[in-house]
């Protein structure tokens, strides 16, 4: 039962305004109109839940158009897209500049280390890093099979050194 059911005919959509005490719950659902649940918002005590239930996407707008785009592709990954309405993989940013910013928010000046991580699942954990770590040397690591630095203009692979322009260590 609900305590609220806004409904201008019985063709419309409902809107339902639901708080139990019994479990902390406070929501706010978009129903079809034979009570099929849609979408709708839900807070606990622990998180906020911006919900769909069907194979529809989650979509985020300013300014009248879409920005944002969270779509189930029915089974698989989640797909997020940014600036895209068709994202075509789990994260696809698009734009006229689709620049990705990852700061390292404690530091100053080259200290701080700022890295895009590759995990897997299973046996391996991290595989490696793309990043630079508290220094101005960009490093590629692979945690099974060696390294990759530039520093400055110098390149080595296998060695955190390089003392030529190309060290290769291995």
């Amino acid at each position: 039962t609900y305590p609220l059911l806004v409904q201008s005919d019985s063709s419309a959509l409902g809107i339902n305004i639901i708080g139990r005490s019994s479990d902390s719950i406070s929501q706010l659902d978009f129903d079809e109109s034979d009570g099929t649940f849609l979408s709708g918002f839900q807070s606990r005590t622990t998180e906020f839940r911006i919900r769909t239930v069907q194979n529809i996407p989650l979509t985020f707008y300013t300014n009248n158009s879409e920005r944002m785009r969270l779509a189930n592709t029915g089974g698989g990954d989640p797909l997020l897209g940014i600036g895209t309405t068709s994202p075509a993989s789990i994260l696809h940013v698009a734009g006229t500049t689709a620049t990705i910013t990852i700061q390292d928010s404690n530091s100053t000046g080259n200290t701080g280390t700022a890295k895009i991580s590759f995990t897997d699942n299973g046996t391996f954990g991290t595989i490696g890093t793309i990043g630079f770590a508290g220094d101005d040397d960009l490093r590629i690591t692979n945690s099974h099979t060696g390294n990759i630095l530039l520093s400055g203009s110098k390149v080595s692979i296998g060695t955190s050194s390089p003392s030529e322009k190309l060290h290769i260590k291995g």
